[in-house]
């Protein structure tokens, strides 16, 4: 009998010893989950050590997960449901072998991984986002979702990657590395491109680490990925009140507030909605230097994506001046793709003019 096996007749039988165990509870006390813990300790001590594991794990911990979160090569962990689990690894999804042994149990993860990444979320506000430990969370549920809730887990590294090891991976070519070095000693603004999960948060942290420790950074972000380049620099991060008790700022506020901080350069973490307006005024102006990344598969329908999010912010502007401040603001989009399961920087583009047609580029790599 495999190990797998070993642990699932053993948690049947724990199971049914635990629903006796609340069935004479006269009531619910403050020590009852100590006593419960104590409960099920007590009741795994005949079995081996791999198996009172795996059980402690699916009872008070992260279940089948647990082997996932402590690998530094899982980037992703989506979770559909309690036997039905998917990680990314070096690039591929591949099938969980192990899965939850019951919906009590993955009910009680999913409060557990919440409570530890700070998300509340209830079945008025069923979705929301955190971070615990390396991995940013997004946990959605009933009734946006189909029976359980959802659970997507991404995972940086620990320490963010250098223009250095993405050129070593072969992520970028020796000529692309010294174009991008050559861009942040130049002060370029720069906008990095790409689909979901392609690196560009990678990207942006290995050009931050090309930052001179002498130049005061203002990094703005939903949620915290980016990696600070010195001490001189700064994060600002938005708030959102699900309960409506407390003012929201958005990325647009934080802009805004970082233009009085005497930042030398401006970083968003993802550009997604009327901020994009707010940071092209500020690039438009004079700051130069500035990083941030945008969803688009290419050069062309970034800009195009660029200017849709720029007249949500002011749709009173016709679409020539939309191109106009895009021109001024941005001096380099960098594409990033993938070449089978490989993250792979694909092509960098110069903003060069406006023309009737829209926003010329040119590709320079």
């Amino acid at each position: 009998m495999n190990i797998e096996l070993q642990c699932r007749e053993a948690f049947q039988q724990l199971q049914k010893q635990t629903d006796n165990y609340w069935k004479s509870e006269q009531e619910w006390s403050q020590n009852s989950e100590t006593s419960y813990k104590d409960h099920i300790t007590n009741l795994l001590k005949p079995y081996p050590p791999l198996i009172q594991r795996r059980l402690n794990q699916e009872f008070f911990g992260f279940g089948p997960i647990d082997s996932l979160v402590k690998n530094q090569d899982v980037t992703e962990i989506v979770i559909n449901g309690p036997e039905d689990i998917y990680f990314e690894k070096m690039g591929a999804f591949y099938s969980h072998v192990d899965s939850f042994y019951s919906q009590a149990t993955y009910e009680s993860f999913v409060h557990l991984l919440c409570q530890l990444s700070q998300i509340n979320y209830n079945y008025n506000i069923p979705c929301g986002d955190g971070r615990f430990e390396n991995f940013r969370v997004h946990v959605i549920s009933p009734p946006l979702t189909v029976n359980h809730p959802q659970i997507t887990m991404r995972q940086h590294r620990n320490s963010p990657w250098s223009l250095e090891e993405l050129q070593e991976i072969e992520f970028c070519t020796s000529e692309q590395l010294k174009l991008l070095k050559k861009s942040i000693k130049e002060q370029l603004n720069i906008l990095v491109i790409g689909p979901t999960g392609v690196g560009k948060t990678a990207c942006l942290n290995a050009l931050l680490g090309a930052v001179s420790s002498k130049e005061r950074v203002i990094a703005i972000e939903d949620t915290d990925e980016l990696e600070l380049p010195n001490s001189m620099s700064l994060k600002l991060l938005t708030r959102f009140d699900v309960n409506g008790q407390l003012k929201n700022y958005s990325q647009s506020d934080l802009i805004v507030q970082a233009l009085r901080m005497r930042p030398h350069r401006l970083v968003l973490g993802e550009v997604r909605g009327p901020e994009a307006k707010d940071l092209l005024l500020a690039l438009s102006t004079g700051h130069r230097g500035a990083m941030c990344s945008l969803h688009a598969e290419s050069a062309r329908q970034a800009l195009m994506r660029l200017e849709v999010l720029v007249q949500l912010g002011a749709p009173q502007w016709s679409v020539q001046v939309v191109r106009n401040l895009v021109a001024l603001g941005l001096d380099l989009v960098v594409t990033l793709n993938f070449e089978g399961s490989k993250r792979k920087l694909k092509s960098v583009h110069s903003v060069k003019s406006v023309e009737s047609f829209g926003v010329t580029l040119e590709q320079i790599s």
